[in-house]
This record gives structure tokens, sequence and C-alpha cells, in this order.
């Protein structure tokens, strides 16, 4: 299985790569980073049609999921300092895979508008790489360098709250896992839950208040209807065969607590200050007089934003793009924000080449 080494302890992460475009020596390569229990097979409906639209896919997976190295209960810890520290490691990680990848497969720099790579992020993977953003001047000069040369955009594809650090009010809260049941049985509820359609909603321009009793929004599979529901709006997981299903995710997630504890109070102000430092105010003190500079300054930021997708993301979003409306121009980082109308969770895999074309278009 193909793997990268990301540190000298002997820590790899799993990869798949669609390959360099045929006879294009300028094309884009897009990183894909997965979510919660479905891992980067996710993301290989998009492959066929990369070259098309001059790109290369080049999914990882996180530590944990198939393919890559495990993590344990001791390796999270259970202070703040102690996450915060793993957080941490997980986005030196990430920035350490990107420069493996760059030297290794001979990525080619940025070169106006081609060349270089681009970040992308889905649902609760973005805690991977808010953390390597939020910790860039951390790093060391050499990756920091590296990096500049290569890092043209960081697309947020629908993150999730606990990847944000933000609690959803009542009525816009997800998923509940039942910890009785087994990890197949809360994977198969946790699939239902994110690849639903829900009522549509659009982002804000400010957070709303909304009273703890507020209606929820409703999966449209649950509301009522005089016929059969549309096959269109049937949650993504119910369209894939048992196999794919398979392929795709990873029921062990739900083992233990280890994945609990990703969103438990304590990671939250983690994940949250990583946001805030990576979009809000990316400036790190940097040089031996230690001053402020944003770093990977011309990195161009994208939120891409369903309106039917489930509870959790579309508050994610919408305090995100409050969030950065909020901050002091000329600090934040500029972010252009992207709405899929009639969409769900799984754009990328209910109309992959659509999606492929998005990616073509803003990477």
């Amino acid at each position: 299985m193909p793997s990268a080494p990301v540190d000298a302890k002997g820590t790899v992460l799993y990869y798949e790569d669609s390959g360099a475009p045929a006879n294009s020596a300028e094309y884009v390569t897009v990183v894909l980073i997965h979510g919660t229990c479905f891992h980067g097979a996710t993301f290989r409906p998009l492959f066929p049609h990369a070259t098309a639209c001059n790109l290369r896919l080049v999914y990882v997976n996180m530590r944990g999921y198939p393919g890559s190295s495990p993590v344990s209960e001791a390796d999270f810890g259970s202070t703040k300092d102690e996450r915060e520290q793993t957080q941490r490691d997980r986005g030196f990680e990430l920035a350490a895979f990107l420069c493996w990848l760059i030297d290794t497969e001979k990525i080619p720099p940025i070169n106006g508008g081609a060349g270089g790579i681009s970040l992308l992020s889905w649902s609760g993977g973005h805690a991977l790489s808010f953390s390597m953003f939020g910790n860039a001047g951390l790093l060391p000069e050499k990756t920091r360098d590296v990096l500049n040369e290569y890092l043209r955009s960081f697309i947020m594809y629908e993150p999730s709250s606990a990847a944000t650090g933000t609690t959803p009010p009542p009525s816009f809260f997800g998923v509940v896992a039942d910890r009785t049941k087994s990890p197949t049985d809360q994977a198969i509820a946790f699939g239902i839950e994110v690849s639903s359609y829900f009522e549509p909603w659009d982002l804000p321009d400010t957070l709303p208040t909304l009273a703890p009793d507020a209606p929820p929004r409703c999966r449209i599979q649950d509301l009522p209807r005089a016929g059969p529901l549309e096959r269109r709006f049937e949650p993504t997981v119910n369209k894939m065969s048992a196999e794919e299903l398979r392929d795709m995710t990873h029921p062990a997630t739900f083992a233990g607590t280890l994945h609990f504890s990703h969103w438990s109070p304590l990671i939250a102000a983690v994940n949250a200050a990583h946001v805030h430092r990576a979009l809000y105010d990316p400036r790190f003190p940097i040089g031996p007089e230690g001053a402020l500079a944003t770093v990977w300054a011309r990195v161009r930021v994208h939120l891409l934003y369903c309106d039917m997708t489930n509870g959790s993301i579309a508050w994610a979003c919408a305090t995100i793009r409050c969030g950065h409306a909020g901050a002091e121009e000329g600090v934040r980082r500029p972010m252009e924000v992207h709405v899929f109308n009639g969409c769900n969770h799984f754009l990328h895999w209910e109309e992959p080449e659509r999606f492929t074309e998005i990616l073509a278009k803003i990477a």
C-alpha cells in the first residue's frame, strides 16, 4: 500500500494518487483530506475526471484510518495542553506529507495560474488542516519556505462544528451517537444522518439567536409527503452499493472512546483557536526580531457550502462566514464563499464530474 513517512518515528500516512495528467507539465495538485468515519476512498469517484480538468488528485488518510499509523487514547492525552500538542502534531504531519509529496513526485511549483498544491479538507478533516495553518509559525523554517512556493489555495469543503470548535444550537445539532450500539451500527446511523438532505438553509450575515425550543431542521425523508421520496433526496449512503460503502467507511472509528474525545470541550477550545489563527489573524512572530508576519500570505481561501447539508455543518459554515466578516480587514486571509443549492454533504460523491470541475475553477 502506498504510504508516506511524516516523521522520524516511523509514522506513515496512506494515500492514493490519480497521477499527473498526461502531456501536462503545469497541472494543479489537489490534496484531499477526508472526514469522520468516511475515509479517503470516498474521493475515488473524482479520479476519472481529474485529467480532463488538468488536475492531479491525491487523497490521504488521517491517523487511525486504513493504511495510516494508528493513534491511541494515550497519544491523544487528557489535558488541554496535551490535546493541543496532539492536534499540533497532526498538523505538522500534514505539512510533512505535503513536503514529501512535493519532493517525491516532483510536483510543479506555482507558476501563475498553474502548478502548486491546493489543500481541500472535508467535514471533520478540517481539524487537521486548521492545525497546520493555525500553527504555521511553529513549523521548521525549511517547511514553511517549501510550502510557500507550492501552496496556492485552501478549500474548506463543508467543515464540521467539531473541527471548528463550535457548538450548534439544539435545532441544528446533528449526530447523537448511541454508544450502547456496535461500532458498525453507529457507523450506519452516522452515515444516514450526515448524508441525508435537509431543509435548505441560507448562510446568514450574522449568527442568529435561536431559542432552545426552536424547531429543528428536518431531514427531507422525515417530512410529510403524498408519495414516495424522490430518489435524489434519499440519503447518499442508500444510493451506494454494500461494497462501495464498506470500502469507504471505517466503523472502528466509533470503537472505544477515542473518537468521542474529539468532540470534547477540551479539544473544542483548541480547534477554535486554530481556526482563528488560520483564518482571522494568521500572523506569527517570525525571524530573530519576532516581527508579526502572515505565513503563506498568497494562499487563497474558499468556503464551499451545500444548502441542504446537516445541522452541524451548516452551523460551522455560518460561524466561519460570520467570524471572517468580523475579523480585521487586511489581517484576515481573503476568503470566497461558494454556495451550492439543492446539494447535501456528499456533493463530491453525488456529482463527481461537476465537483472536479468546481475544483479546477477555484484550486
